[in-house]
């Protein structure tokens, strides 16, 4: 098993070799001091790292009061993974809601859920008002 090490100043990657895994059952041979000290500012170790999921509160604002609201809920279920949809009363009958939704971290995933989000016949508008890690 090899890392990747990029050497500062040049552009290339050496590989720095990791002992391999041993069983349980075989005693480990102690560890002398260390020869010398590897700063590695960036290590990269194909599929150890996972990133974290984002929560996102989204306030989805329909065009009239008289869109259906379970039809928006429904629609808007269908559109992304929703973990929970709530109303908010804003006046004169009009009814925002607020629909929770776990995205994975990555760059974009929240507006892309916005965007879906804006697709939807009956939406004025849909806007992240919160978002958290998970």
């Amino acid at each position: 098993m090899y890392l990747l090490q990029r050497h500062t100043g040049r552009g290339r990657f050496h590989l720095v070799p990791v002992p391999g895994v041993r069983a349980r059952d075989q005693p480990m041979l102690p560890v002398q001091g260390t020869e010398h000290r590897v700063y590695m500012p960036e290590v990269r170790v194909p599929g150890a790292i996972t990133m974290g999921n984002v929560a996102i509160i989204v306030k989805i604002m329909p065009e009239s009061p008289e869109v259906d609201r379970e039809a928006l809920k429904a629609a808007v279920k269908a559109a992304v993974p929703v973990d929970d949809i709530r109303e908010e009363p804003i006046g004169f009958g009009l009814v925002a809601l607020k629909a929770a939704v776990v995205v994975p971290d990555k760059a974009g995933a929240p507006d892309e859920v916005e965007a879906a989000l804006q697709k939807i016949e009956g939406v004025a508008s849909a806007e992240i008002v919160e978002s958290t890690l998970v």
